[in-house]
């Protein structure tokens, strides 16, 4: 049940992240559809942004046990390869 619990709160960072910056929504609609607090969401789209000052380079997320912080540098990282 707990690898349950992590997967689905790695979807919801994801999810959170790709309506704010694909969907284009503001952060209020995405508290809205996702029913989370607006310093969270803040939170993930400060750490998204300074994933992508990496450029790319993953390297640095190696490790299979990545904060929520990490998670959304590395899919800030990973946006600015596409």
């Amino acid at each position: 049940m707990r690898v349950y619990a992590i997967v689905r709160a790695s979807g919801k960072v994801y999810m959170i992240c790709a309506l704010y910056f694909d969907a284009g929504m503001d952060v209020a609609e995405v508290q809205r559809v996702s029913q989370t607090g607006k310093a969270t969401i803040e939170n993930y789209l400060r750490d998204f942004e300074s994933g992508k000052s990496k450029n790319g380079d993953v390297t640095s997320f190696r490790n299979l046990n990545l904060n929520t912080a990490q998670l959304c540098q590395l899919y800030g990282a990973v946006s600015t390869l596409v």
